[in-house]
């Protein structure tokens, strides 16, 4: 089988972006795996605890796939890339 991987900085990044995408790749029997960087709480006004994550990885189950998240915290990620 072969395999998928995207990876996006923030939780819902995939779903924005190409999910469209990702959703064909595995109506063609393609193993689809989404993973996500950062937990998204800096910049959003949802920074409930785990809640965009949760939501990402409800949406990939949603389409079929399977979902990781590193879940580094947004501000950490920003700080260490400047």
């Amino acid at each position: 089988m072969k395999s998928v991987l995207a990876v996006f900085a923030h939780p819902d990044d995939a779903e924005l972006t190409c999910f469209g995408t990702l959703g064909v790749l595995h109506s063609r029997g393609y193993r689809v795996l989404v993973g996500i960087v950062t937990d998204g709480t800096a910049g959003s006004p949802y920074t409930a605890i785990n809640g965009r994550v949760q939501e990402a990885e409800r949406a990939s189950a949603i389409m079929g796939s399977n979902s990781f998240a590193v879940r580094c915290p947004t501000a950490i990620c920003n700080t260490a890339a400047a």
